[in-house]
């Protein structure tokens, strides 16, 4: 399948799926690392997947050219970490510092444990509209998130990355978050490209029933 996929097919580029999950343990178990954002407890985070994508298809699709990926380590309040739900609800400052955390935490294992680093950081997927990541955010949230996350990379010592975002479910929603993170000039300085999905949920390009 990965010989299809990168030797024949040619992909070269596209985000790697490889979340850390702030669990634990198991998924019943996702839950805040501990109460301090400025401070990753990685027992508290499930490292799995991110180990099994470098194993199990980095090490083997770069050898047949595919060099192009990039790591996503997405916020998600649905399901992935519904906790987050909650404190944006009661403590926004610490529900932003959380956020960027999360992000932070995916790109230095990647880096500090796996050996490996990428261009691009992928923060969100439909955050606001289709899969709605982020349940009932708005796009200052969005904004925010990226600043937040933006300068916690930075000080990590990630000083060339930047975002793919909104990746919004249709060019017109991207088009209106992406005016509003473009606005903002800290925002802007750490978006590297607009990422945008050319279906709607439900609609005949993503289901074809």
């Amino acid at each position: 399948a990965l010989a299809a996929i990168y030797r024949e097919i040619k992909v070269s580029a596209e985000p790697l799926e490889s979340d850390l999950l702030e669990s634990s343990g198991d998924w019943a178990q996702r839950a805040n690392d501990d109460a301090d954002p400025r401070r990753i407890n990685w027992h508290g985070f499930r490292i799995y997947e991110a180990v099994a994508s470098r194993q199990r298809v980095l090490d083997l699709a770069v050898p047949m050219g595919f060099d192009g990926f990039y790591i996503a380590q997405k916020i998600n309040l649905r399901w992935r970490s519904p906790w987050l739900a909650e404190l944006r609800r009661t403590n926004r400052d610490a529900f932003l510092e959380e956020c960027a955390e999360q992000i932070a935490a995916g790109y230095i294992f990647w880096r500090d444990r796996l050996g490996v680093t990428s261009p691009y950081a992928m923060p969100f997927n439909e955050p606001i509209g289709g899969y709605d990541e982020l349940a009932g955010a708005t796009p200052e949230d969005l904004v925010e998130i990226l600043v937040r996350a933006g300068r916690r990379l930075r000080a990590a010592g990630f000083d060339r990355i930047r975002f793919v975002a909104p990746n919004g479910d249709t060019p017109v929603r991207t088009l209106a978050l992406a005016k509003a993170i473009l606005k903002d000039p800290e925002a802007r300085a750490y978006v590297g490209a607009i990422g945008y999905h050319s279906y709607p949920v439900g609609g005949a390009y993503a289901d074809i029933p």
